[in-house]
């Protein structure tokens, strides 16, 4: 069940008083009302008329927080380790690579590689590629059937804990759309950012939510993206491959130019004997 981004945007402004139950705060149309009651119930909202709030069997913020992300229902069903995955598909992973700039012999970081769609685009570039993975299973099909060499896998499977020994040039990453480990996908832009080199460009698919979301981090994450780059949505459709009709937009983000040095001062010439 796709979910609309006016829907989304007014499922952003839900009031939790408890972490179970779930208030309507804005006055709706009754067409507007439906479709958000909809959305709730399909959740597993219960409607309180003594309360006037719909009641959950657990953590609803967390539940509806994964919906708006994910822009749909039906991912939510999926198994909790594919939550929020989306592969990202071939012709959409080339098309990343070329708004990176990508050439011949750059450092170039995948943070979430995934099944391995960006890494393959990277690599038809002649980029030298760094891939960060937390499912074993992928991390097992990126080694035999998609990285050139072992030495380009991290050893760390969650992206938040990696460290790199030198910045990179370039960063392509479709992060998934949701908490994964210790981060969730702002999180693993902002840490993708501060490992570039100076004018490294960074592009990363971001669910629609960032545009519209009315939270305070969400809030801080467009203007910070929007200081250093563009937010642009991608056409409708762009992960019908990947058996999604999940809305996204594109991130390009450039770091800053590396600091100018002072040009020393020149000395004083000393003095000579009157």
């Amino acid at each position: 069940m796709k979910i609309s981004d006016d829907t989304l945007e007014i499922l952003s402004a839900l009031e939790f008083p408890q972490p179970d139950r779930v208030v309507i705060a804005e006055r709706l149309d009754a067409r507007t009302y439906k479709r958000v009651n909809d959305v709730l119930v399909t959740l597993g909202g219960a409607w309180s008329k003594k309360d006037k709030v719909h009641v959950f069997a657990g953590d609803a913020r967390a539940l509806i927080d994964q919906t708006i992300d994910a822009g749909e229902i039906t991912t939510l069903r999926e198994a909790n380790s594919e939550l929020g995955h989306f592969p990202t598909p071939g012709p959409l992973a080339a098309e990343l690579v070329e708004m990176a700039e990508v050439g011949p012999k750059m450092r170039v970081l995948e943070p979430s590689a995934g099944d391995g769609a960006i890494v393959l685009a990277l690599q038809d570039k002649g980029a030298i590629v760094t891939a960060v993975e937390r499912s074993p299973v992928r991390r097992g099909n990126l080694l035999i059937r998609v990285l050139k060499s072992r030495d380009q896998l991290a050893p760390e499977t969650d992206f938040m804990s990696y460290e790199a020994d030198e910045p990179f040039d370039r960063c392509v990453m479709n992060p998934p759309f949701c908490r994964s480990g210790l981060g969730d996908h702002l999180d693993h832009v902002r840490r993708a950012y501060g490992m570039l080199k100076p004018r490294g460009l960074l592009v990363a698919v971001l669910p629609s939510s960032i545009r519209f979301r009315r939270d305070r981090r969400h809030e801080e994450m467009r203007t910070w993206c929007e200081e250093r780059g563009t937010i642009e949505p991608l056409p409708e459709g762009s992960f019908r491959e990947s058996g999604t009709g999940v809305c996204t937009v594109v991130v390009r983000l450039e770091a800053p130019p590396a600091p100018r040095r002072a040009s020393p001062r020149p000395r004083a010439a000393k003095a000579g004997p009157s």
